[in-house]
């Protein structure tokens, strides 16, 4: 019952956010980025995150983020710079409640030079409930667009637990924009007889529609 009731929260706010940063420039940037997930070996696993800038202080909601039915909602300050390189940092601290419950300080990191795209979203996550699940994340991605429409990279994902061996993911990443939607594909550890698959969609609430 839980991630229903996070679920219906976060939709129900959805529209509130949205609104809120056409009427006032105090909410801007406002963004949407859901992750569909699978391999042969197991179920689809979909991720929905989404963001918005109060000034210059950041709000991220999260489900099935840090583990399976766990919400987690996040709270940071940005700061950028720079001209021809656009470079913004953006330390924050995160409560995640359901399967994992805790804490969960971390970061996120853009950067953006001519046509080159990267992003890092950087946490460990102290699980509460049992101490030894608790884990470091990091995933980072990088993109050379070509076009407004078209991107080529890679992402590599890296998972040390606090028990356990760790994990690192990684393979290539085609990214294909139109408008306000972005549409990402990834195949993850291309080299094995099961990889791992995601699809990605970003709505990003402040790209004109013109572009």
């Amino acid at each position: 019952m839980k991630h229903w009731f996070f679920g219906a929260c976060f939709l129900s706010a959805l529209p509130l956010m949205v609104k809120a940063q056409e009427q006032d420039s105090l909410f801007h940037d406002a963004g949407i980025y859901t992750t569909i997930q699978w391999s042969a070996g197991g179920p689809a696993v979909v991720t929905p995150q989404f963001w918005v800038y109060i000034g210059d202080y950041y709000l991220e909601a999260r489900y099935n983020y840090e583990n399976s039915e766990t919400a987690s909602l996040y709270f940071g300050r940005s700061f950028s710079f720079g001209k021809n390189t656009w470079i913004e940092l953006t330390p924050m601290l995160g409560g995640v409640a359901g399967s994992t419950s805790g804490i969960s300080p971390g970061f996120n990191f853009n950067l953006e030079y001519k046509s080159f795209v990267t992003s890092t979203q950087c946490q460990y996550t102290f699980d509460l409930k049992d101490f030894p699940n608790s884990f470091f994340w990091d995933w980072t991605n990088f993109s050379f667009n070509f076009s407004d429409h078209f991107g080529m990279g890679g992402a590599v994902q890296l998972f040390i637990p606090q028990s356990g061996e760790k994990n690192i993911s990684a393979g290539p990443m085609i990214v294909l924009g139109y408008k306000k939607l972005s549409l990402e594909m990834y195949v993850y550890n291309f080299w094995e007889r099961q990889p791992t698959y995601a699809l990605g969609i970003v709505y990003d609430f402040n790209q004109s529609s013109d572009d």
